[in-house]
């Protein structure tokens, strides 16, 4: 029963490295790495423009709970 479980789990890594090894071949891993590498002022922005949104978001949720009680606000 082990030996099975052993057998198919390595028969399924071996079809994932043979399926990157694949793509690798076929160039898209290749291809997409430039894409990011050549719009990373893109994505950083991008990257940073989401974490200010959500900072904000949660900034605002607090000044609206802590609204109620104003004598109660600690900042």
């Amino acid at each position: 029963m082990d030996r099975k479980f052993l057998k198919v789990e390595s028969l399924s890594l071996k079809m994932c490295l043979s399926r990157l090894e694949t793509l690798k071949n076929k160039g898209y891993l290749m291809a997409v790495w430039q894409f990011v590498k050549d719009n990373f002022g893109t994505f950083w922005f991008l990257f940073m423009g989401i974490f200010f949104l959500v900072r904000t978001f949660f900034w605002l949720i607090r000044e609206l709970r802590y609204q109620k009680h104003d004598d109660q606000y600690i900042p």
